[in-house]
């Protein structure tokens, strides 16, 4: 893998050992996923995400950040944009899943069918009654 990609996922996190695997599934699963160069910019929490990221290794292009200080998700979004190199961008926060394998995808044709420099989706919570 490792070869230039069109879209940057861009994931910071902060003590999200539990939460980054499923976000990490729901990327990989995504129709367009060969286009995607996913980002976890950990925002210095001490913790390690490699076992994690070890899962996806044949599945995702990953490349893990870890920011020097603490500043905040904005600031770890920021670094990931400095270091990333692909024209679009999508923000995914660690705690987030996309539902629909063509999620991306349809983000990413509606910016290029238009001609657009933005386009916007939503998350939605489902929280299930125990």
């Amino acid at each position: 893998m490792n070869f230039l990609k069109d879209i940057a996922i861009i994931i910071p996190c902060y003590n999200a050992i539990k939460t980054i695997t499923d976000t990490l599934y729901s990327i990989a699963i995504q129709s367009i996923k060969d286009k995607c160069q996913v980002y976890i910019c950990n925002d210095c929490d001490g913790n390690s995400y490699d076992d994690i990221i070890s899962q996806f290794k044949n599945t995702l292009d990953i490349t893990y950040f870890t920011l020097p200080t603490n500043k905040g998700a904005g600031q770890a979004r920021q670094y990931g944009i400095d270091n990333s190199v692909e024209p679009y961008i999508v923000f995914s926060d660690s705690d987030d899943v996309f539902t629909s394998p063509f999620a991306i995808e349809n983000l990413y044709e509606t910016i290029k069918r238009n001609d657009l420099d933005i386009v916007s989706g939503e998350f939605t919570e489902e929280l299930r009654k125990n």
